[in-house]
């Protein structure tokens, strides 16, 4: 009986070492796979043995050269197509009806051809200045707004006043139709040669332009409306808008749409021109003009300026529209501007009405001038012939822009 326990016991004893030996290895395994250092390789390499040299060399580092960047050409930006004439393919049998004749100074022209080919472009291209410097902005008169503005409060505020207009006559207070006022930025070499208040003349700043009809051109500052010039004094009320070189260059043009006073008081009619660098007269256009029997001389009319032609363009209440190279010469270094105008007139009659004048400012898209007249009609112009297109009878007076 002993015995069979002890061999029963000596059995069993190997076994539980057995299993306490693979316990043990196990947790050895688990130890050694959560160390974080490198894993001991049960195979040991032989030590390799040296190759003999003749020489002994130092190592050169290799460094494998980044790939070389090819820069990226800089975008161009592509420049607007030049705009095409388009009077050749326009027009009708009303445009023959109306009867018409080009001069130049008192002698009449026959076929009529300005010496440069006129075609103006995009409206976004008329002005070479931050601005708006014409009645409804541009050629095509649809804009008379610069720039953009985040509007958060959703509502109008006053933000200053201008309080000073005088009153020539009681009649005409305040300002007159059109009256939109002119807002211009400056370039600084510009603002540094006129004549502008010494504070203003130093400080970057938009000029705001405003015709009355007490006779003055008023300046002010945008920001705070205070005066940055002298006034320009006609003496008689300027019922229109004026227009600003739309190249940037300091001239005025201005018409005015009163000659008489209730004081008595009168004056030639004259549209004008000024130099904005001294209030100078550069020129002007005589209302009463010799080629048209059409008495009343006013200008309320606003210009349009082809730039790159230097012509400008401008109709009368005299019946008479004017084409003008300027021929200008403006030195900004020396603060030297000059005009020497060539003056073509052109003067037509109303079919619908007879003789009438033009109160409206002209639209012109590439090479045909859009405007209407006391007498009713809605007229298309050739602008390089002086040709008119077609006439459309609108059965009343008409001063509105097309």
């Amino acid at each position: 009986m002993r015995n069979s326990k002890g061999k029963v016991i000596m059995l069993i004893v190997p076994v539980i070492l057995l299993v306490v030996l693979i316990f043990v290895y196990r947790e050895y395994e688990k130890n050694n796979r959560d160390n974080d250092g490198p894993a001991i390789s049960a195979t040991i390499s032989p030590t390799p043995e040296a190759t003999p040299t003749e020489s002994a060399s130092i190592p050169v580092s290799t460094v494998t050269p980044s790939p070389t960047q090819i820069p990226s050409p800089t975008p161009v930006p592509t420049s607007a197509p030049s705009p095409v004439p388009v009077a050749s393919d326009i027009g009708n049998s009303s445009g023959q009806k109306i009867k018409h004749q080009v001069y130049s100074a008192a002698t009449p022209i026959s076929d009529y051809r300005g010496k440069d080919e006129i075609v103006f472009g995009s409206p976004l291209t008329y002005n070479h200045i931050e601005g708006v410097t014409t009645y409804r902005g541009n050629n095509y008169r649809d804009d008379a707004t610069y720039g953009t503005r985040k509007v958060v409060m959703k509502k109008l505020e006053i933000e200053w006043v201008f309080d000073q207009i005088g009153l020539v006559d009681p009649q005409w207070p305040g300002v007159g139709w059109t009256g939109q006022p002119l807002i211009v930025h400056w370039p600084e070499k510009t603002r540094k040669i006129m004549n502008l208040n010494q504070e203003f003349r130093d400080k970057d700043f938009i000029e705001v332009i405003q015709a009355t009809l007490d006779g003055n051109i008023y300046f002010l500052d945008l920001k705070t409306g205070l005066p940055t010039r002298n006034s320009i004094d006609i003496g008689f009320p300027i019922k229109g808008t004026p227009a600003i070189d739309p190249r940037g260059y300091p001239i005025l043009y201005t018409g005015m749409g009163i000659n008489s006073l209730l004081s008595g008081k009168t004056t030639s009619w004259k549209y004008r021109v000024f130099s904005l660098i001294d209030h100078s007269e550069l020129f002007s256009i005589p209302g009463k003009d010799p080629v048209t029997t059409r008495t009343w001389g006013a200008f309320d009319s606003t210009s349009l300026l082809h730039a790159e032609t230097d012509t400008l363009f401008q109709c009368g209440e005299n019946g008479i529209l004017y084409k003008i190279k300027l021929n200008t010469q403006f030195d900004e270094e020396e603060g030297h501007l000059s005009v020497n105008p060539e003056t073509i007139k052109y003067k037509y009659t109303n079919p619908f009405y007879g003789a009438a004048g033009i109160e409206s400012s002209p639209a012109i898209y590439r090479d045909l001038m859009f405007f209407n007249d006391n007498g009713g009609m809605l007229q298309c112009l050739d602008i390089n012939t002086l040709t008119p297109k077609w006439g459309f009878n609108l059965g009343d007076d008409s001063d509105a822009t097309p």
